[in-house]
């Protein structure tokens, strides 16, 4: 029995991105050619399917690719290492593509050839055939039969009585059968393949069968939830056929990556794994090999690869059908209605893929009730573009009880219809959850919003909160249950983000903030200012009681005020690894100096109240760390580097006599050399900028006024500090550049009690 593929990679145009090697827009011939020898070889797939069904695809694809990458082919055999498997049109259906699949099938027998020739041996380089839109079993056997008897079987057929046979004229035609893989496509048939399935294999000894569920056109037509539960079902009579016939039947699950088509995507494989561990063959659709980041995408596809197939969970029939019928007719209702509107913006979704059917004259459309609709990936793009999830159409069918065992049966339901609800235009919340809107008085300013989420808090008597910034853009269902678990299963009570950001995004924590936090209060906690926290409802409670409220934390400083707190008042603090943070980045060229001085105005706040804590410090330790495990590189982002140069220059000519006050002459000297650097050369050394911020926190201790100058003219120096920090690093990595961090914090720890003679030498200024 031949190796039987995980991963599937598929030619299905959901990708907004094209692939390096993609010659135009809409994807075809070569390209294609090109596309399967990467998805083998980079990603690592087992299995290419060649749909000859929709697109024009190229029929000498066997040839092309022994012969366009035979050292590849040569290690990798094609039939026994990885797979070629065709999707030909059903005849049943497509009429006006029907004689498509008698050309298809007369291919297999001339790849064979090619194979050989490549090999010195019989490896049949396809053997497999995916039937779509499966209705009964004389459609498969329509076309075991066909190929058995008239493509194979005609070889020893003479041309006359008398005469040679066709083999022995154009030679053998092999293989002489081909397995037929049914794919089911609609509600009926989903829920009656067993019986299907255990027709057509009556009369056939076969080692193995495998079978193809649909997701996404299920999902379109009944609603999501519809979609999951057929397919459950569909699972369960396919287990039971198994055991009846003593076949091994391996499903085949066609998932895309948006969470109504599947939800299968880098970095939530572990999800599709846990939901259908009985599925033998996942699809890795375009979106999933080219809307992500390469190394993502090859550990995902590594990861589903590996992973052992597992039983498949026991559903309740019954039950699951009633809430199939409830929510596909209020489905329905709903989207005849929207179907104007989906149908309009689905014009403008790009097809990426040169298609010869479903368009124009010879197409079909997809019908619901009296409407046509959009192929299923325009039209669930159509329904994102409009702040519309299609994940919410139906449920509101859905009583407590169905509610309750939708989530026993639909494992992930909950993060599947949260991660839809990302793209809501409103407000992202679910069903069951209760939406409260409140009003906060005060100094305007995100601690004034803060002082609102902890009364709320403390008036609820939570047991958790969370709080998130406003710009980002990569929040996902697992950033609550990563940022929530460390506190409600494991009784910490602050949990600080972690991310994966770009080299230069967050300049501030990188050459600020993480350093001084370490260095004075002993933990290594890397986002002080992260944004994205969670804590305990005793925090929350501790957080109302302190007298700020009325002072600059208000406006601004509430992030680093929150950790600085929960590290002296010695509150258990932990981290959580989100993964990648995309945000509205800024240049700090362009706008980080305000962020700058208003954190660092805090900072030295915070020094003074808490001088007795941070001065018995010495050294630091690091913090328990949870939530992802997988570092990918994160997008880049803009920086003018030329602009950052100039500002220090001119910051230094007008205040280097304030400099020359303020800072030692070893400092000030070095400041000064900085000032005559080319962009490309300008570096400011590490232990330099450790004595800048360490005697202007000494200086801002002992100045009675004008604290808000003296951290405006220490601005410039900081632009100054990213310049270098860009030149440092500008062949490295964000993972390499991590390391240049974690070095940079340890010189702000040795020299600590520079800080602290500094401090407490300082004589009074302006």
């Amino acid at each position: 029995m031949p190796k039987i593929p995980r991963v599937m990679s598929t030619q299905h145009p959901d990708n907004v991105r094209l692939p390096f090697f993609a010659e135009s827009p809409d994807m075809s011939g070569q390209d294609e050619i090109k596309e399967a020898y990467y998805a083998f070889s980079h990603l690592g797939c087992e299995e290419q399917m060649w749909d000859c069904e929709g697109k024009e695809v190229d029929a000498f694809v066997v040839r092309k690719l022994l012969t366009r990458y035979e050292h590849f082919f040569k290690e990798k055999k094609l039939g026994q290492d990885v797979f070629i498997t065709l999707r030909v049109p059903n005849p049943t259906v497509e009429k006006a593509e029907a004689k498509v699949l008698i050309e298809t099938l007369e291919e297999i027998p001339r790849s064979f050839d090619s194979a050989r020739l490549f090999y010195n041996e019989d490896i049949p380089p396809i053997f497999e055939v995916i039937l779509p839109m499966t209705t009964t079993s004389k459609c498969l056997n329509r076309i075991y039969y066909y190929y058995k008897d008239f493509i194979a079987g005609k070889q020893n057929q003479p041309f006359y009585p008398g005469d040679i046979t066709i083999a022995e004229w154009v030679g053998e035609f092999k293989p002489e059968t081909i397995q037929v893989i049914p794919l089911f496509e609609d509600r009926e048939h989903i829920l009656e393949c067993d019986q299907i399935l255990r027709e057509y294999l009556k009369d056939k000894k076969v080692p193995y069968q495998r079978v193809f569920l649909a997701r996404s056109d299920p999902a379109m037509n009944y609603g999501m939830v519809s979609a999951v539960l057929c397919n459950k079902i569909a699972l369960q009579r396919l287990r039971r056929l198994s055991r009846e016939l003593d076949i091994e039947i391996y499903p085949i699950l066609g998932v895309g990556s948006a969470p109504f088509r599947g939800n299968l995507k880098p970095g939530n494989e572990d999800r599709v794994l846990f939901e259908y561990p009985d599925v033998q063959t996942y699809t890795a659709q375009s979106a999933f090999k080219y809307d992500y980041p390469v190394d993502l995408t090859i550990k995902a596809v590594e990861k589903l690869r590996t992973s052992p197939r597992r039983r498949g969970w026991e559903v309740d029939e019954k039950r699951c059908i009633s809430i199939i019928d409830k929510v596909s007719a209020e489905y329905r209702r709903q989207v005849e209605a929207l179907a104007p509107l989906i149908n309009q913006v689905a014009g403008y979704v790009p097809g990426r893929r040169m298609r010869k059917l479903h368009v124009g004259l010879f197409g079909y459309s997809r019908s619901i009730g009296k409407v046509t609709l959009p192929r299923a990936i325009s039209f669930c793009a159509a329904c994102y573009s409009i702040g519309l999830p299609p994940e919410i159409l139906g449920l509101n069918a859905l009583d407590r009880d169905d509610l309750a065992y939708l989530k026993e049966a639909y494992i992930y339901f909950a993060d599947d219809l949260g991660d839809g609800l990302s793209y809501l235009k409103e407000f992202q919340i679910k069903p069951w959850q209760e939406k409260i809107v409140s009003v906060y008085r005060g100094p305007g300013g995100k601690g004034s919003a803060f002082r609102s989420a902890f009364e709320a808090a403390k008036r609820l008597k939570v047991k958790a909160c969370i709080v998130v910034d406003a710009d980002l853009r990569s929040i996902t269902s697992d950033w609550v249950k990563y940022l929530l678990e460390p506190i409600l299963e494991k009784d910490y009570q602050y949990v600080s983000p972690v991310y994966t950001r770009y080299k230069y995004d967050g300049t501030i924590t990188n050459n600020v903030v993480y350093n001084l936090t370490r260095a004075l209060y002993g933990l290594r906690i890397r986002q002080p200012i992260g944004g994205d926290f969670a804590f305990a409802g005793e925090l929350a409670a501790y957080y109302m009681e302190q007298d700020v409220w009325d002072t600059d934390v208000a406006r601004y400083g509430i992030d680093i005020w929150m950790t600085t707190n929960a590290i002296t008042s010695n509150f258990k603090i932990c981290q959580s690894n989100l993964g990648v943070k995309v945000h509205d980045a800024k240049d700090p060229a362009e706008s980080i100096g305000p962020m700058f001085r208003q954190v660092v105005h805090t900072l030295c706040v915070l020094m003074e109240q808490h001088e007795t804590e941070w001065k018995a410090v010495r050294g630091s330790r690091s913090v328990p760390l949870f939530g992802v495990q997988e570092s990918v590189e994160p997008e880049p982002i803009h920086i003018d580097l030329g602009r950052l140069v100039t500002e220090y220059k001119a910051g230094f000519r007008q205040f280097k006599g304030l400099y020359r006050d303020i800072f030692c002459a070893e400092c000030f000297e070095e400041l000064k050399r900085c000032a005559s650097r080319a962009k490309t050369k300008f570096v400011l050394p590490v232990k330099t900028w450790v004595m800048v911020l360490y005697e202007t926190a000494a200086t801002f201790h002992r100045w009675t006024h004008n604290r808000a100058q003296l951290v405006n003219l220490v601005t410039p120096l900081y632009l100054g500090r990213v310049a270098s920090f860009i030149n440092e690093t500008r062949k490295m990595t964000s993972s390499q550049t991590e390391e240049l961090v974690e070095e940079q914090a340890q010189v702000f720890e040795d020299h600590k009690d520079y800080l602290i003679q500094v401090w407490d030498e300082k004589k009074e200024g302006p």
